[in-house]
Formats: structure tokens, sequence, C-alpha cells
């Protein structure tokens, strides 16, 4: 459903702005993290899918649907790309989305855990 990528640091460490450029490298390593973890478990571990701070929640994860959410970001990215160029419009930045502001400095995960 999304992806959420937060800096912890209160007031923001700035590491989000700084990794918007290169977001679908980013994406891609997140793949092949998920796709290589050894785990067996449904919801994944904190190696791969799980948020250590967060362990309450975790169980509600799903290591199969992060592949897919994963598969279609990156494959939506390259339709994108594909036609920014086709229509010959400026590219977004290097590595692909530029995608949207995030919840802002210190909001948590997904689930509120600080």
């Amino acid at each position: 459903e999304r992806l959420l990528i937060y800096d912890r640091q209160p007031g923001g460490t700035g590491i989000s702005a700084q990794a918007q450029p290169l977001f679908g490298n980013v994406l891609r390593a997140a793949l092949e993290l998920v796709k290589q973890c050894p785990c067996e478990e449904e919801s994944g571990c904190p190696a791969c899918v799980q948020h250590g701070d967060c362990p309450q929640y975790n169980a509600v994860l799903d290591k199969k649907a992060a592949l897919i959410v994963l598969e279609s970001v990156i494959e939506a990215e390259g339709q994108y790309l594909s036609l920014q160029q086709t229509h010959g419009r400026q590219q977004g930045p290097p590595g692909g989305f530029t995608g949207g502001p995030g919840p802002g400095p210190g909001a948590g995960c997904c689930h509120g855990c600080k």
C-alpha cells in the first residue's frame, strides 16, 4: 500500500531529502535485500521487512506483499521515466521518482512509534 522512509532524529538530519534523488536506487536495493533474506516467516524479519522499534505491529507485515509493492513501484518508476523521455520532458532526478513530502520530522513509523 505504501512505503515509508523516515528520519527518527528530532528535527531531522536531512538524510531523507538527500536520499530523494536516489530513491530508485534505494527501492532496487530494498527489493534485493528482501529477496535475498533467508527468513521464512510470512511477516519477514528485522533484517528484511520488520522494524525493530515497532515490534507490536510487525505481525501485520507480509514479506510477499513487500516484494509485490517494491516490484510494482520500480516498474511504475520505469514507465514514468520512459514516458518522460518519450515526450521529451525533463527527466526527474537520477535514481528515480521525486516522491512526495513525507510525514515530517519526528513523525515516527506508520503506527505512531517514536
